[in-house]
C-alpha cells in the first residue's frame, strides 16, 4: 500500500530482483554522464555467425565503452556459473570493441570494459582472479551502492572515479596529451608546473577514496 484515502486504496508492486539491479545498473551509467546509453530493454550484439546475445546495459563516450551483465537473487541462492558467465561477457566485450572501432585508426581506439554485476550472488576470489586475467570487473551489491551514493555526491565527476576503477593500469589512447610545462627544483624534488583545462583533467586524474564502504 503506498498511500490511501476514504473511498481509495493505491497499491504498488515491487520490482523483481533480477530486473530492479538491471535498471539500477543502466541509471547509475546515465547518472554518471556516458554519451551514448542502450535503450529500454537492453541491446542486442548480432555476431557475423548470425548469433545473437543479449546486454543488460551498455555505455560509451568518445574514449571508452562500458559492458555491464547483471546477475540477482534473494537472500544470496543464486546458482550462477561465474566463470561461465566471465567468459560470455568476454567474448560480448571483444564483438562490441570490434564494432566500435571498426575504421578508426589505432590512435583512436575506444577501450572496451565488462562488469559481472553479481548482486546477492557468492562468488570466490577465483573466481575474481579468473574474471581479472580476462579483464572483466565483478563488481557485488555494495560496489553499485557505493557509486549510486558518490554519484548522488558528485554528479558526473564521478564518472572519473569509476573509470579509474575499470581502466586501472591500462593505456586508453584517448587520454594521451602533451602539455608545455616548467620544471624547476623544490628541495630534492624536481617540480613541473602546467596549465590544463578542467575538463582534460578530470579525465586523468581523481581523489583516491579509501575504498567503497567509506
Amino acid at each position: 500500500v503506498v498511500s490511501s484515502s476514504k473511498n481509495r486504496v493505491r497499491l504498488a508492486r515491487q520490482m523483481p530482483s533480477d530486473l530492479l539491479v538491471e535498471v539500477r545498473s543502466w541509471d547509475l551509467l546515465h547518472r554518471l554522464g556516458f554519451h551514448h546509453l542502450n535503450d529500454r530493454g537492453g541491446a542486442i550484439l548480432t555476431s557475423a555467425n548470425g548469433v545473437r546475445d543479449q546486454i543488460d546495459s551498455i555505455a560509451h563516450d568518445d574514449d571508452v565503452c562500458v559492458v555491464v551483465e547483471c546477475k540477482s537473487s534473494v537472500g544470496g541462492r543464486g546458482n550462477v556459473d561465474v566463470a561461465k558467465e566471465v567468459d560470455r561477457l568476454r567474448r560480448i566485450v571483444d564483438g562490441v570493441r570490434a564494432s566500435l572501432n571498426e575504421g578508426r585508426s589505432s590512435e583512436q581506439r575506444m577501450k572496451c570494459v565488462g562488469v559481472l554485476l553479481l548482486d546477492n550472488i557468492p562468488f570466490t576470489e577465483s573466481d575474481r582472479n579468473r574474471a581479472q586475467n580476462e579483464r572483466i570487473v565483478i563488481f557485488d551489491g555494495s560496489v553499485l551502492e557505493y557509486y549510486e551514493r558518490l554519484v548522488s555526491a558528485i554528479g558526473h565527476a564521478a564518472r572519473f572515479q569509476f573509470l579509474g576503477e575499470l581502466f586501472s593500469g591500462q593505456d586508453v589512447p584517448g587520454l594521451r596529451l602533451k602539455l608545455p610545462a616548467v620544471s624547476y627544483k623544490m628541495g630534492p624534488h624536481t617540480v613541473y608546473s602546467f596549465a590544463i583545462s578542467p575538463a582534460a583533467l578530470l579525465k586523468i586524474a581523481f581523489v583516491a577514496h579509501r575504498g567503497h564502504g567509506s
